[in-house]
């Protein structure tokens, strides 16, 4: 049986209409035979999927929700276009882009995220720390974005701050082998080896697939002590 959504208290036809089709817009997606989206898209760009919205059927009382879906897929197709650009390398591109996107709705989080890694891959890190902090104040229960910050922290030497943003994405997502591996590489470059190989250990357990990837990520990071070394090699002769 379909889940009817119950009509809120005191709603008009026309509020009910506009809720319905807000939701609507909010479970579909792009069509890649809509003018409003394929006017902006990248012709080289990822197909888009066909809408489940017909905005020849909003009625003509609805003209103001008629023009924020309309805004709407204008962000989304800027967005999807950033990303292709970014598969591209065309970092720059992209951040025309997501800035295009994010004018007209300056909390869109996929923009911010995308922007910010972006920013961070031009080495613009505190522009990418700036989109990475105002998504998360919409978004605080995304590890992918804590790791992203995260990353952003250890490539300045911050590494407390990176290894409370790594820790963040893991209580959210236990088996993220990726901010195993990276709050390894920030207690490494502590100095706190025993906590970096614990660490290590859990990326390979989140992800054994990729245990020797992550063993190359992880060996410039590794290290240990002369003293501690020694001792080991001493160790062993007996």
């Amino acid at each position: 049986d379909k889940l009817v959504t119950p009509k809120p208290p005191g709603e008009s036809l026309l509020e009910e209409f506009a809720r319905e089709k807000l939701k609507e817009f909010e479970e579909g997606e792009a069509g890649a035979g809509d003018s409003e989206w394929t006017r902006y898209a990248d012709k080289n760009a990822p197909e888009l999927a066909e809408s489940k919205i017909d905005m020849n059927a909003l009625p003509a009382q609805a003209v103001g929700l008629k023009e924020t879906l309309t805004d709407l897929r204008q962000a989304e197709a800027y967005n999807l276009q950033g990303e292709a650009n970014i598969s591209k390398n065309l970092y720059n591109n992209a951040i025309k882009d997501f800035s295009r996107a994010l004018g007209i709705n300056p909390n869109y989080i996929d923009a911010l995220i995308n922007r910010g890694s972006a920013y961070a891959q031009l080495g613009r890190f505190n522009d990418a720390l700036i989109d990475f902090n105002h998504a998360l104040k919409f978004e605080k229960k995304d590890p992918e974005l804590y790791n992203k910050r995260g990353e952003v922290y250890i490539q300045n030497n911050m590494y407390d701050q990176a290894i409370k943003d790594f820790t963040n994405a893991i209580v959210i997502n236990p088996m993220f082998s990726d901010a195993y591996l990276n709050r390894g590489r920030a207690y490494s470059e502590k100095g706190m080896p025993d906590e970096a190989m614990t660490d290590f250990s859990q990326a390979i357990k989140a992800d054994s697939d990729h245990s020797f990837s992550f063993i190359d990520r992880a060996a410039p990071g590794i290290h240990v002590s002369d003293d501690r070394t020694a001792n080991a090699e001493e160790s062993e002769q007996f």
